[in-house]
C-alpha cells in the first residue's frame, strides 16, 4: 500500500471540499472534515504501478486503463532508456502520495479587482482550463463540457465557503454571494460520485461495470451491486488442480515469460533498471521514486516467498526484461475470516510498451501461478476507482525539510508567507522524549509480535503475522554494519521498554522510498519515510497480553469507549512525535501516512497536510461489506490495518 508528496500553494476546489457534506451511501463513501484547513491542492503527483492495470484518476494524465489498451501491433519500439519520456509515465497511481495542504494563516496577498478575483475562480474550475484537463487516452471523456450537477450546499456551507475563500483572498470579502459558489460547485460537477472517488470533474472518468472490459471478466465486486447487501465470502469457488492450465498465458512471438530470480544479482538489477526508468513519474515528470535493490529484497522476499510469483515478460529476440509483475503470500484476516492470499503489487511495464495489452496478460498469468498454489484471493490497491473498493483511505504528509522540498520543488511557499514562517512552522526537536525508547533488537521479537498481532486484531481487514514474518518486516531491512554505519537500512523500528521489567509497551517503525528530482541540474533526492506498523499498550485490547501462553479478548476499534479512544489518541501523539523527531534526525524530509490503523487520531495534532490523493484497497475473489477507510471526521477511525509497500 501502497507510495512521497507535492506541495501546492491553496486551492479553491480545496476550499470549497472542505465544507462540503455529502451523505454517505457506503462506509467507504467519502464527505469533507469541515473543521481541516481548506488549502487543499487539485492535482494529482505520482503513485506506484500496482495491479490497477494501468488504470489511473481523473488527474493523471496520459495514462490508458487496462480496458484501453490496443494491443501489441507486433512492431517492436526502441527500448533506449536513455530517451527522455515524452508524456508522464505513471501506470496506475499507489503510493506516491499527492500534493498535502500547506501550513495555516499563509494569507493571499491583495491582487485586482472583484471581477478579476472572480473570473480567476471560475477560469480555474472551467471545462478546458489546464488544472482539469483529461485525455482521450486516461479512459475519459474528452468532451470539454459537461452535464454534471454539483452538490447543493446549505445556507451555512456556502457562507463558509465564502468566508474562507475572503481570508484567502480579503479582495473578495463582502463582494462574492452564495449564487457565486454554488455555481462553480455545479460548474465543476463536484457531486457525492467525485467525493467518493468515482468520477473526476465535470463528471470525468465515469465508467460502468461493462466499460470495465478487464475487470468485468473477473470475480470482483461489481460497480452496480451494492456492497452493503453482500454476501460475505468467495465469489468463485475455488478451481480443481486439475483444470488449471500448467502451460503459461500466451504471448506475442516477440515476447517470452520470464522467472525473475531476485537472488542473481545481474537480474536484480534488471528490476532495478526497469523501475528506475519506467515505474513512476509525477504528471510532469518532475519526480520519480528511486528504489533500490536492498528495497525489493525486502519487499520481495519474506518468509515463504515463491520465486515463480516474480513474473516477468523479456523481448524474445534480446532478452531484454520489459514488465514485471509480482506476487506474495500472506495470511489476511477479514473481518472473522482468515484467507491465505496474494498481495499483487510493483506492476511496471515499459513505457514504450503502455496500451499494448500486457498488463491484463501479467495478471492473468501470476493469477494462474498462484492458482497452482491452491491460493484463489488476492489484496490489491490503487489510487484508481476500479471495481470495487473494500476501502478508501486518504493521503497525509508531514514536511519535515521545507528548504529542500522548496528547492527541489517538491513545494512551494504559500504566498504572503516567507520560508522563514514554514520552517518555523514545521520545526521538531532535537531531542525525543519517551523514556526507554530505542531501537528494536532480535530479543523483542516475541513481545513486539504478540503486541503487533492484538494491535491488529482491532481492525476490519489486517495481515495475520506469524513471528517470523513480524521479524522480516520490522528487522530484516535493517541493512548491514560496515565499519560502524549502516548500510543499506530500508526500515527503522523503535521499541519503547518500560524501565525496570524489560516490557516493551510500544512499537513503531517506518521505511525509506526516496524520489529523484529529475529537473534539478544535479542529481537531488527527495528523502520520503512512510509510516509502517506501530502498536501500542494503550489501546485496551493490548493492556496485559501476559506471555502469550493464553488468548485474550480483543476489542474491536468501532467499540472502544470515548475514553478509551482519548487514551489512545494521547499515547499515539507521543509515540509519532517521537517518530517526527528521528526521521528528522535521519535526515528524511517528509514522512507519509494514510488514514488507515489509528492514524486519524493524530494526524492533524502533528501537523501532517491533507493530501487530495486517495488509496483504494481491492479483494480478487472475496466480497465484504465496505471498511471504514479513516477519511470521515464522523468515522473516527479506520478499519484497515493492512500496509502495502
Amino acid at each position: 500500500m501502497r507510495k512521497q508528496s507535492f506541495l501546492t500553494p491553496p486551492s479553491y476546489l480545496g476550499v470549497i471540499m472542505a465544507f462540503t457534506d455529502v451523505p454517505r451511501t457506503s462506509e467507504h463513501s467519502t464527505s469533507a472534515d469541515p473543521t481541516s484547513s481548506a488549502t487543499a491542492s487539485t492535482s494529482s503527483a505520482p503513485q506506484a504501478q500496482d495491479v490497477a492495470a494501468e488504470a489511473a484518476p481523473p488527474s493523471t494524465g496520459n495514462v490508458a486503463t487496462v480496458d484501453d489498451e490496443d494491443g501489441y501491433d507486433g512492431q517492436l519500439p526502441d527500448f533506449s532508456d536513455d530517451e527522455a519520456a515524452s508524456a508522464p509515465t505513471t501506470n496506475a497511481p499507489k503510493l506516491l502520495p499527492p500534493k498535502p495542504r500547506g501550513p495555516p494563516g499563509a494569507r493571499n496577498k491583495k491582487s485586482g479587482s472583484l471581477a478579476s478575483s472572480a473570473a480567476a475562480l471560475k477560469k480555474k474550475l472551467s471545462p478546458g482550463n489546464k488544472a482539469t484537463k483529461t485525455t482521450a487516452s486516461s479512459g475519459q471523456a474528452s468532451s470539454s463540457t459537461s452535464n454534471t450537477e454539483g452538490i447543493k450546499m446549505t445556507d451555512n456551507q456556502l457562507d463558509a465557503v465564502m468566508a474562507k475563500l475572503a481570508l484567502d483572498q480579503p479582495e473578495l470579502a463582502g463582494k462574492l454571494q452564495r449564487l457565486d459558489v454554488q455555481e462553480l460547485i455545479n460548474q465543476a460537477g463536484i457531486n457525492e460520485k467525485f467525493l467518493k472517488g468515482e468520477s473526476g470533474l465535470m463528471g470525468k472518468a465515469v465508467k460502468d461495470m461493462a466499460s470495465h472490459k478487464f475487470w468485468s471478466t473477473q470475480p470482483v465486486p461489481r460497480l452496480d451491486e451494492s456492497l452493503q447487501d453482500v454476501r460475505e465470502g468467495p465469489l468463485e469457488p475455488n478451481t480443481p488442480i486439475e483444470q488449471i492450465p500448467r502451460e503459461p498465458i500466451k504471448l506475442h512471438k516477440d515476447f517470452v515469460w520470464s522467472n525473475v530470480e531476485l537472488n542473481d544479482s545481474a537480474q536484480l538489477k534488471e528490476v532495478y533498471d526497469l523501475m528506475t526508468n519506467n515505474y513512476v513519474e509525477d504528471p510532469d515528470a518532475s519526480f520519480r521514486f528511486d528504489y533500490s535493490a536492498e528495497f525489493f529484497e525486502w519487499a520481495l522476499k519474506p518468509p515463504g516467498y515463491v520465486p515463480d510469483w516474480h513474473v516477468g515478460i523479456r523481448v524474445a529476440a534480446t532478452g531484454k526484461l520489459v514488465a514485471f509483475i509480482s506476487g506474495i503470500p500472506l495470511d489476511l484476516r477479514v473481518r472473522s475470516v482468515t484467507k491465505r492470499c496474494t498481495e499483487i503489487n510493483f506492476l511496471c511495464v515499459h513505457k514504450k510498451l503502455r496500451s499494448k495489452r500486457l498488463t491484463p496478460l501479467l495478471i492473468q498469468e501470476v493469477t494462474r501461478r498462484t492458482h497452482l498454489f491452491g491460493i484463489f484471493q488476492a489484496i490489491y490497491t490503487a489510487g484508481a476507482y476500479l471495481p470495487t473498493p473494500v476501502s478508501r483511505c486518504q493521503y497525509y504528509h508531514r514536511n519535515l525539510n521545507p528548504q529542500k522540498l522548496v528547492k527541489t520543488g517538491f513545494t512551494s511557499i504559500p504566498r504572503n508567507s516567507t520560508m522563514a514562517r514554514l520552517i518555523n512552522h514545521y520545526r521538531v526537536p532535537t531531542e525525543t522524549k519517551l523514556v526507554g525508547l530505542r531501537e528494536m533488537e532480535k530479543k523483542d521479537l516475541k513481545q513486539v509480535a504478540r503486541l503487533i498481532r492484538a494491535y491488529n486484531a482491532r481492525f476490519d481487514i489486517a495481515p495475520a503475522m506469524a513471528n517470523k514474518e513480524v521479524e522480516h518486516m520490522l528487522l530484516a531491512g535493517r541493512g548491514k554494519d560496515v565499519d560502524g554505519k549502516r548500510v543499506g537500512q530500508i526500515v527503522w523500528t523503535y521499541v519503547v521498554e518500560e524501565p525496570g521489567t524489560g516490557k516493551i509497551t510500544d512499537v513503531f517503525s517506518f521505511y525509506s522510498l526516496p524520489s529523484t528530482a529529475t529537473k534539478m541540474t544535479t542529481r537531488t533526492l527527495v528523502n520520503a519515510a512512510y509510516l509502517f506498523y506501530y502498536a501500542t499498550t494503550a489501546c485496551p485490547s493490548c493492556a496485559d497480553l501476559g506471555d502469550g501462553s493464553t488468548a485474550t479478548a480483543v476489542t474491536n476499534w468501532k467499540d472502544e469507549t470515548q475514553e478509551e479512544r482519548e487514551t489512545l489518541q494521547k499515547r499515539l501523539i507521543e509515540l509519532i512525535s517521537d517518530c517526527l523527531i528521528l526521521t528528522s534526525k535521519l535526515g528524511f524530509d517528509v514522512l507519509n501516512a494514510l488514514t488507515l490503523q489509528d492514524n486519524s487520531l493524530f494526524l492533524e495534532d502533528l501537523k501532517f497536510g491533507k493530501g487530495d490523493g486517495f488509496l483504494h484497497y481491492y479483494l480478487y475473489n472475496y466480497a465484504t461489506k465496505p471498511i471504514l477507510g479513516g477519511i470521515d471526521a464522523t468515522d473516527g477511525g479506520s478499519g484497515v490495518g493492512v500496509i502495502m509497500l
